[in-house]
């Protein structure tokens, strides 16, 4: 919780999504094979927030996974 709670102070409280529900549309792409629930989704509004929030994690060795629009049919997001 400590970590999210800094994440938070980064992105803002509308910046961090951990409700089920609204990280639903972020467990796979277009192909929808594929689904794995993240923790945490981080909607960052500039690179400023970007790059802290990934000093944070680097920091705290979290992985990282990037997603575009997850229109992909590929399984990479």
């Amino acid at each position: 919780e400590g970590l999210f709670s800094r994440l938070a102070a980064i992105v803002g409280p509308a910046g961090l999504v951990r409700d089920p529900a609204r990280i639903l549309p972020y467990e796979s792409d277009g192909l929808a094979l594929l689904a794995e629930r993240p923790e945490a989704v981080l909607l960052p509004r500039d690179t400023a927030q970007a790059a802290a929030v990934m000093r944070l994690l680097a920091q705290a060795r979290v992985p990282v996974v990037s997603r575009g629009a997850g229109t992909g049919l590929a399984g990479g997001a």
